[in-house]
């Protein structure tokens, strides 16, 4: 036997099935250039010399992983509609004489040949592109772009070690599944689904339950600590869910519009629904698949791209000066008026040199406590420890100002009695006439709608949060202290100097403070300047990997779409053939096949806007985190993001149902 005779089966083998084998080639392509640019970008000279680049590199490191571990997944996915569509081929060559020791020595050249073209074009695009992906996230980024162009040979070898498993380990299982079949289980492998589908009410009924449950949990979430709490579980019952409704659900659909018969007994709608009924049973599983990808870009895209453009709003409302010194007291002897005039002095005496012009200098005082409100009452630290969650949104964290301290920040006159307190609402939706402080300390409540402090302290907690302006500020912090409450000095100013001046400053005053033996708990010292670099790094960063990401499942989406539509258009030939036979229309085909694909492909799209709608108020308490305050520019990216992918979406549609009306109308042949 000559030794070109298995390669030339195997390329005769993949041209034969071009339909299939293209399109998926294609997709391999697509994700190994992806890959490449995401561990190039992770590697980058470049980025690591920004000031943010190991933060940076940090997030393009995860992206690496996700990209790769969706890969191995994918790739093992995708190859089972190969391996379903190709099984009657495998068993014709062994019924031909063919040995299953022969059909794995083609599938090897087969496996080969598709690994070498996708590294070989992945690698080439992937390099080619490198350089632009990795200008852009520096732009992101706001770093200074460097034109060098260069190839990873570590990213090389890593994408090719990825992928060079990926095809060993499909190799493999295609080959044990094949010397484990009979030829004729292989020749007959598609004939089992052709079995009227049965709806499982038991399991479409958990389906709507479970899913229902998971929409609860998404919207009652009310702040950070509470959405991670519960995000990840909400995530797997919403992909358990999903799975639920497309496999058992959408079958006991079928069946109950089959029991209307006005509605069933039409011709578009008997053949649709009945043809339905079987689409679902066999490929169930593979909408929900389109559905979770789906939702997975629009969650990622929407929640990303919102990030990045509220990036100069994230700044304002965690950084309104250019320069905070903040010292942090825990008990009544560290918060002493000696220690705040040594503290101001030395922070004044740092800059005796002119390093900076300050401007619109604010200095003032904060308490913060936490704890659980309930009946009017903040039980910050409570006897029983097990009638209390201390990790779910009842924690309440209160910022406590004084007077003269909130008339000097607002420019706002008020006056209270020393019984009183003015309660700013941020988050905690708190009403009640007054607030006690374990029972210690009470308050009647004027209340007040607009807050004040937001951009000019770093305040902003994973908690609800509330302000709480009082006459006898000392006295309530001498109460406070021995309950877990801290006492925080902030030193404000802007200044038009350089980022380069302002850090040398601020390294001068921290290197005063720790030679000075004042007696303080923690300081620290922030520069907005400095914070807008990490900010971009990390916002721009996780954008770009939102951009890659998405771009991936969107064609991993449209390769599934695709290897459903040509697979069931096969099955589906002979049924529609018979359907022609005997006096049926291409126009009545065609209107039938656009009836069923409209209600069958686009259920998974509908779905993932339902996810992604329910999603939002989580998305929204997650990215808080960021300091992301304003849920406007999510909605409006939600909205803006949804309809690109429905364009997409309706473009991939169009494509994937011509080429099943070629197929079963027998036009292409």
């Amino acid at each position: 036997m000559k030794l070109d005779f298995y390669p030339r089966i195997a390329l005769t083998s993949i041209k034969s099935n071009k339909k299939l084998y293209y399109p998926y080639l294609m997709t391999c392509v697509m994700i190994v250039m992806m890959f490449y640019i995401m561990c190039y970008v992770t590697s980058s000279k470049t980025i690591s010399q920004l000031t943010a680049g190991q933060q940076l590199q940090l997030i393009t490191s995860l992206g690496c992983f996700v990209i790769g571990f969706f890969a191995v997944l994918f790739l093992f996915y995708t190859n089972s509609f190969l391996s379903k569509r190709r099984q009657k081929e495998f068993g014709l060559y062994q019924i031909l004489g063919m040995s299953k020791g022969n059909i794995a020595i083609v599938l090897f050249f087969e496996y080969v040949f598709v690994l070498v073209a996708s590294l070989v074009l992945g690698l080439f695009f992937g390099i080619l592109l490198s350089k632009f992906a990795e200008s852009i996230l520096v732009r992101m980024a706001a770093g200074v772009v460097n034109y060098q162009f260069e190839i990873s040979e570590v990213s090389a070898i890593s994408t090719i070690l990825l992928f060079v498993f990926c095809f060993l380990m499909m190799y493999v299982f295609n080959t044990i599944s094949i010397n484990l079949s009979k030829p004729i289980d292989l020749v007959n492998g598609q004939l089992d689904s052709d079995t009227a589908p049965k709806a499982n009410w038991l399991l479409a009924i958990f389906g709507i339950v479970l899913l229902a449950y998971a929409y609860y949990l998404a919207i009652r979430v009310q702040n950070t600590i509470g959405a991670l709490a519960v995000f990840f579980a909400a995530v797997i019952m919403v992909i358990i869910a999903s799975y639920c409704l497309f496999i058992a659900f959408s079958v006991a659909l079928c069946k109950l519009l089959q029991t209307n018969k006005k509605f069933y007994y039409q011709t578009t709608h008997f053949i649709s629904v009945s043809n339905m009924g079987f689409r679902m049973k066999r490929n169930g599983a593979s909408l929900a698949t389109i559905c979770i990808l789906s939702t997975m870009v629009l969650v990622m895209i929407s929640s990303t791209s919102a990030l990045y453009f509220s990036t100069e709003d994230a700044l304002e409302t965690s950084n309104k000066y250019d320069c905070i010194v903040k010292t942090t007291f825990t008990n009544n002897d560290q918060l002493s008026a000696d220690n705040i005039n040594l503290i101001e002095r030395l922070i004044e005496d740092s800059n005796e040199n002119s390093i900076v012009i300050m401007k619109d200098k604010c200095v003032f005082q904060a308490l913060t406590i936490s704890g659980i409100i309930q009946k009017e009452t903040l039980i910050t630290n409570p006897n029983d420890q097990s009638d209390y969650t201390f990790i779910t949104s009842d924690i309440v964290q209160i910022n406590i100002f004084s007077t003269s301290d909130y008339e000097r920040l607002t420019g706002k006159q008020i006056k209270l009695a020393d019984n009183q307190g003015l309660f700013i609402n941020n988050d905690t939706n708190y009403q009640g006439e007054t607030i006690s402080f374990d029972g210690e300390k009470t308050y009647d409540l004027l209340y007040e709608k607009e807050s004040f402090y937001q951009g000019t302290i770093d305040l902003a907690s994973s908690f609800k949060s509330a302000c709480l302006i009082v006459n006898d500020y000392d006295d309530l912090a001498s109460i406070l202290f021995p309950n877990g409450g801290n006492a925080k000095f902030f030193y404000c100013f802007n200044t038009d100097s350089t980022l380069e001046n302002q850090s040398d400053y601020l390294s001068l005053v921290v290197k005063n403070l720790k030679e000075s033996e004042a007696d303080f708990y923690l300081y620290n010292t922030e520069c907005k300047e400095s914070y807008r670099m990490d900010v971009y790094s990390s916002f721009g960063g996780l954008f770009f990997i939102g951009i890659i990401i998405s771009i991936t499942f969107i064609v991993a989406t449209a390769l599934i779409i695709y290897y459903k539509q040509t697979i069931e258009g096969y099955e589906d030939e002979k049924k529609y053939q018979i359907m022609k036979n005997v006096g049926m229309s291409d126009k009545d085909i065609k209107s039938t096949i656009h009836y069923q694909m409209l209600i069958v492909f686009f259920s998974p799209l509908i779905l993932a806007v339902i996810h992604l709608m329910f999603a939002l108020p989580m998305i929204h308490y997650l990215l808080k985190a960021f300091n992301f305050v304003n849920i406007r520019p999510l909605i409006f990216s939600a909205i803006i993001c949804v309809l690109v992918y429905c364009f997409v979406y309706l473009m991939v549609f169009k494509a994937t149902s011509n080429v099943y009306y070629g197929i079963v109308s027998s036009n292409d042949r």
